[in-house]
């Protein structure tokens, strides 16, 4: 019988070995935040530091909290803040992650409507999240070997920014799998895989943790 190893670690934003797998609950509040401040400024034509100023706020901390790499989560007073002057507020609840007890499993490669089962998540997922079980060695330098299988949050739960570890597909619909590392999608491994430019590529969604049968 199969032992299932399942993998879930921090890792710092560009580990030398391991893939930043975790997304953690502050990922996805400050996701949620970043979607909606982003929607404030489209539908009102502000600037971050008009909003700013009306909401009585730092504008640096508006620029840290939309900033696609920054860390920064809003605190409650800045969101209060923020949410009177634009007359709405983010949708924290779209964005939180429901315990699910399988995901769509498929195969790397296939097309994205071949289900071949389903796998057993281990881990608070939203219910968009799905599984695919590698096939290629492009991230056995990173720890992540073919048969791995890969637990994916879709880009609208989880934003792709740089040393998150993403699925993503070619023009010709080829899947591809890698580190964002802006402009490029970066293999890691001891292979002949070539660095792909994003800008010719569609993310399709974020890794958020590994399973492997030892």
């Amino acid at each position: 019988m199969h032992r299932v190893l399942k993998v879930f670690v921090h890792q710092p934003e560009f580990p030398p070995n391991m893939p930043h797998l975790i997304t953690s609950e502050s990922d996805l509040a400050r996701n949620s935040a970043r979607v909606w401040m982003r929607q404030v400024l489209e539908q009102n034509g502000w600037s971050a530091a008009h909003w700013a100023r009306m909401a009585r706020v730092d504008p640096s901390t508006l620029t840290r909290i939309l900033d696609p790499v920054s860390s920064q989560v809003p605190s409650a007073t800045t969101v209060a803040k923020l949410a009177r002057v634009a007359g709405s507020q983010p949708n924290l609840g779209s964005f939180e992650r429901v315990q699910v007890s399988t995901v769509p499993l498929y195969i790397y490669g296939d097309a994205m409507g071949s289900v071949t089962g389903h796998f057993p998540t281990g881990y608070p997922v939203s219910e968009d999240a799905y599984a695919v079980k590698l096939t290629t060695d492009v991230m056995n330098a990173a720890g992540i070997f073919p048969g791995d299988v890969l637990i994916i949050e879709p880009i609208d739960r989880i934003a792709p920014v740089n040393g998150k570890v993403v699925l993503a597909e070619d023009m010709n619909g080829d899947q591809v799998i890698g580190r964002v590392m802006q402009p490029w999608l970066m293999p890691q491994s001891t292979g002949k895989h070539e660095p792909r430019p994003l800008d010719e590529l569609e993310v399709m969604g974020v890794v958020v943790s590994m399973s492997r049968n030892v």
